[in-house]
């Protein structure tokens, strides 16, 4: 198949969403490093809106009917690893250990990472209640970046419940006027103080999520206070 056409520059018809489409789910089919050269197309669609050009309202609704035959986490996993670095710091140390990094990285909010991110530390708990060690990514086990993993997620302060209802709320009706789950609604408590984020809002949608997040806190307003 010939390569898919250079977007650079230029207006994107109707039917040059096909080329990418078309060689996305043959490399589908492939390996690790094959579906890393999907991610990367896929992110191209995405950037260049070719979605739109093709008659969608979202992206998500594209994915759905044009890639559908690909499981969403497959295509998901590879496209968050192809944007973050490049295919060849994705083979040297491999998909599952570049994933697990991600994971640490967001969990410890640091700098974004190098491409090549061999060097970058990781606090990896000591055996026996000692205190952490810094480890160097290249130099991690398996086991060692998935206990720094679970050291970062603890301890995890609970959502209080009436909260956790409103915010479970908000979640269904951002569900409710686009794709399930394409705007992303998530929280955290720390040190007794709830922190909302809610991201991925495509801009057709923007004035909706903003009077949904405004019902949301008059229902929070609302709702019975629990007795200190």
């Amino acid at each position: 198949m010939d390569n898919p056409p250079d977007v650079s520059g230029i207006r994107i018809t109707p039917l040059e969403h096909v080329a990418y489409r078309d060689q996305i789910l043959s490399l589908c089919k492939q390996g690790d490093e094959a579906l890393l050269e999907a991610g990367r197309l896929c992110n191209l669609l995405e950037d260049h809106e070719m979605w739109k050009e093709a008659g969608y309202r979202t992206f998500r609704a594209y994915m759905n009917k044009e890639l559908g035959a690909i499981p969403r986490t497959t295509l998901d996993r590879y496209r968050q690893l192809a944007r973050a670095f490049p295919k060849e710091t994705v083979m040297k140390y491999g998909v599952d250990a570049m994933e697990k990094l991600l994971t640490y990285h967001e969990l410890v909010g640091q700098a974004p990472l190098p491409e090549d991110p061999g060097p970058y530390p990781v606090e990896v708990p000591g055996k026996g209640g000692a205190g952490p060690q810094e480890v160097r990514f290249a130099d991690c086990t398996p086991t060692q970046i998935e206990a720094a993993i679970r050291a970062k997620r603890q301890p995890k302060e609970p959502v209080p419940e009436e909260q956790q209802k409103v915010i479970t709320q908000l979640q269904e009706a951002c569900d409710a006027v686009g794709e399930t789950g394409e705007v992303k609604v998530s929280v955290k408590v720390e040190k007794g103080t709830t922190f909302l984020t809610v991201g991925r809002i495509p801009f057709e949608l923007l004035e909706q999520v903003a009077d949904l997040m405004k019902a949301a806190a008059e229902s929070e307003k609302a709702a019975p206070k629990q007795a200190a």
